[in-house]
């Protein structure tokens, strides 16, 4: 049974050393390298939140669900499937659920842990696509990481404008 804390435990032992790397501009997504690592450990049918969090969605508390995103950022580029644009690492990025958007969805917004008040509109992600990523696997979950590449991406940005 998959529970709480799986993903550090397995991102401690898949973790790679890094040479001297040129800086990233732009973060990106290198879905076959998330796959690899899903399928070499075994977790093809394996919901997102049974992994993450030891429970499906419906049952988690917003905490949790915030959790669940830094988690799955975290492994993404621990394997090496995410790069995040340079100087940045996942720990500096925290996730926070709103009320209801546009759509009338709840929004999962980015934001930078040094910054926390540099908000972004837009920056973020409809919620409803996070609940319906069934499986590590899911189309939804690689929509996901793409909408918080996407959400970093503007965060640094607009952190190098800022004063």
């Amino acid at each position: 049974m998959m529970g709480s804390g799986k993903g550090r435990s397995r991102r401690s032992r898949s973790d790679k050393a890094r040479g001297t790397q040129a800086p990233v501009l732009q973060g990106s997504l290198d879905w076959q390298k998330w796959s690899d690592f899903v399928n070499s450990s075994g977790l093809k049918n394996v919901s997102l939140y049974k992994y993450y969090i030891g429970k499906e969605s419906e049952q988690c508390s917003d905490a949790e669900h915030e959790e669940m995103l830094s988690e799955l950022i975290t492994d993404a580029v621990t394997v090496g499937a995410v790069q995040l644009p340079s100087p940045y690492v996942p720990e500096d990025f925290v996730f926070k659920l709103e009320g209801k958007g546009s759509m009338g969805f709840r929004q999962a917004r980015i934001m930078l842990r040094s910054q926390p008040k540099l908000i972004l509109a837009g920056n973020g992600l409809q919620y409803y696509y996070v609940k319906r990523c069934r499986t590590l696997l899911h189309s939804n979950t690689n929509f996901v990481l793409g909408r918080i590449i996407n959400g970093i991406d503007a965060l640094a940005t607009a952190a190098k404008a800022t004063p």
